[in-house]
């Protein structure tokens, strides 16, 4: 019996190169959000989840969004807001801003510019009477980046204070039952320029449907297009409502490299044509084309086995 055809690797461009570095760094900055997301869960390593979260905010910083625009970000369903712009300020100033907001208990606007500083004016939630240092901060900075985030309580605590947003907390796993969850990363792009990356959960953000379960699938859907691996267990799907690229994480058994050969197989058997990437950028991914449409895949060690990535776009 012959053995399966092996996709002989396309040749590469900088087009091509480029397009899947940008993908790269889509699956980089949805999996470290899943991360931070929940951040309040692991308190006990604080220190290592804060070096996470500013590598999320740098990340999702090189995406480029559409600055003063809303951005909705689905994680297996679950919902959270992504809003960008520059502002006039020094990068110190909106994390110091960030910080003050998260101790008096105010909620950050995610809109245009306003206020004589041009840093988007932090708006004061219904006056509680617990504030936001009640909740956990955590933050991070360099002299070219930093970050804050905290939850903020938005709706009047019941009698017996914060022992009752916890049990709830407990008891459903929404995120909302404590408040909302603020993250505002900051870059510092001049003197007196910065730009500044807010990121919230604007209602229910239920921690349960993105976290492990066991070994079966996650909430969510495969991608369509892109065929499941075999014998994998769903972590995470995730996407940008409007972006041309759809994410799908799963947990596989065995080693990497294994892992993305019977992946390569699998989508040359379907039509996939293999694009060959330079040697920084294959380390443990394979970028592939059918019918204009984009595959990047991703293989890394993780617990108990291989986590494979698909990151689908519709190829430009």
């Amino acid at each position: 019996m012959m053995a399966p055809r092996q996709p002989q690797p396309r040749a590469s461009s900088p087009t091509r190169t480029s397009r899947a570095r940008r993908f790269l760094r889509f699956a980089v900055v949805l999996g470290v959000f899943t991360v931070g997301s929940c951040w309040a869960l692991v308190r006990a390593a604080r220190a290592a989840v804060a070096q996470v979260a500013l590598a999320a905010g740098e990340t999702l910083s090189k995406i480029d969004p559409p600055e003063a625009v809303v951005h909705r970000l689905r994680l297996n369903g679950e919902v959270l807001h992504v809003f960008t712009e520059t502002v006039p300020v020094p990068m110190a100033d909106v994390l110091a801003q960030a910080e003050a907001a998260c101790r008096a208990g105010v909620l950050e606007l995610a809109a245009g510019a306003s206020g004589a500083g041009g840093v988007s004016e932090a708006v004061t939630a219904t006056l509680l009477s617990e504030t936001a240092e009640s909740w956990p901060l955590l933050q991070q900075r360099t002299p070219r980046d930093g970050m804050v985030a905290c939850l903020v309580p938005t709706a009047p605590a019941a009698a017996g204070g914060s022992s009752v947003r916890l049990r709830e907390f407990a008891g459903t796993g929404d995120l909302a039952a404590l408040g909302r969850f603020q993250y505002v990363y900051a870059r510092r792009l001049g003197s007196q320029r910065a730009q500044r990356l807010l990121v919230y959960n604007p209602g229910h953000f239920r921690i349960r449907r993105i976290l492990p379960r066991g070994d079966e699938d996650a909430v969510g859907e495969d991608l369509g297009e892109a065929p499941r691996p075999q014998g994998a267990v769903r972590l995470l799907t995730a996407s940008i409502d409007g972006a041309a690229h759809e994410m799908a994480v799963y947990r596989v058994n065995g080693h990497p490299a294994p892992a993305l050969e019977r992946m390569s197989e699998r989508l040359a058997s379907e039509g996939w044509h293999a694009v060959a990437l330079s040697a920084s950028v294959r380390e443990g991914a394979r970028f592939y084309e059918r019918s204009g449409l984009d595959l990047l895949v991703l293989a890394a060690p993780v617990t108990a086995g291989t986590a494979v990535t698909l990151v689908l776009s519709q190829s430009h």
